[in-house]
């Protein structure tokens, strides 16, 4: 039996029972942005009926080559849309769903993509949520010459997540999917960590690591560098109704190139303007530099996150 169908296993006990360990949860995030978000089991946040949030985002970047690269910078532009709903069936155990939908312009040549990933995480114990998604992805992008590459592809993660009082820490897994004769259909299996604790009721500090198997990947005489990286996070409820997270992530060998590194620096804020109702902001500013080319991408938008 293999992780995934032990996770759906477990899963599906969780909903056919009417016993739950439903409670306050001690961390509540935007679970459509947050980075520190990386596991299905972290929807245990969701104690009430229902969630739902939205974000709507624009993307404006800039491609610097270097040293014999030909031609001058290349503006990129782009949008970003984001929905998710998650529904809890009983005290144990919540049910979910994501639309994520990107699309992208560099000089003429256009992109886009689109993620489904539905998802069930159920409540273990008091303390412990096991989740699982699904992750359903297709495209498209133009190539030089006038071409144009369709992508579509599945990959799974499975996560586990303990939580109590003051602290959550973490842990998820996520599938590979591998396609040598369609090689914008792979994706290289990963992992990610990540744990918080809170320094005094309104002010949390996290870490967060991860590595992406890119050398699974390789083929041939090229190979892949693994991916690597880490975040540092705060979050704060600075009043009643404004609270704030930040990140600084890092990232070394980008997409499997050796020598490529990025980093981020993101914020979200967000206003309660009734009981039920967040509305916010998110601002980051990426950066990823490499032998052949800079590139910086700023990145804004917009979000409403309701509870029902």
């Amino acid at each position: 039996m293999n992780k995934v169908s032990l996770g759906l296993g477990v899963v599906c006990l969780g909903l056919l029972s009417a016993k739950g360990f439903a409670q306050e949860a001690p961390f509540n995030n935007l679970l459509l942005l947050s980075p520190q978000i990386i596991s299905p089991s972290q929807t245990y946040q969701v104690t009430k009926a229902g969630r739902f949030e939205g974000y709507l985002g624009l993307l404006n970047g800039k491609i610097k080559p270097k040293g014999t690269a030909n031609g001058g910078d290349t503006d990129v532009t782009g949008t970003d849309v984001g929905i998710d709903a998650y529904y809890a069936v009983n005290p144990m155990a919540t049910v979910g769903v994501k639309l994520d939908y990107a699309n992208g312009k560099a000089s003429s040549l256009k992109n886009d993509s689109t993620e489904i990933t539905p998802s069930v995480a159920v409540n273990l114990t008091e303390i412990f949520a096991l989740g699982v998604s699904a992750h359903l992805v297709s495209g498209s992008a133009d190539l030089p010459g006038g071409r144009n590459e369709n992508t579509s592809f599945n990959y799974y993660t499975l996560g586990a997540t303990m939580h109590q009082g003051l602290w959550e820490a973490t842990l998820a897994f996520s599938s590979k999917n591998k396609d040598d004769n369609k090689p914008q259909n792979s994706i290289a299996q990963s992992w990610g960590l990540h744990g918080r604790y809170k320094l005094m009721p309104n002010l949390a500090l996290g870490l967060s690591l991860y590595q992406k198997d890119n050398s699974a990947l390789s083929s041939g005489t090229a190979h892949a560098k693994d991916e690597t990286g880490f975040g540092l996070h705060l979050e704060s409820q600075f009043t009643d109704v404004f609270a704030g997270e930040f990140a600084f992530l890092s990232s070394a060998d980008v997409d499997g190139a050796s020598g490529d590194n990025g980093a981020e620096f993101l914020a979200l804020g967000s206003w309660k303007v009734t009981p039920n109702m967040n509305l916010g902001a998110r601002l980051s500013y990426a950066t990823t530099s490499s032998n052949i080319a800079d590139t910086t991408a700023l990145r804004a938008g917009v979000f409403v996150s309701t509870i029902f």
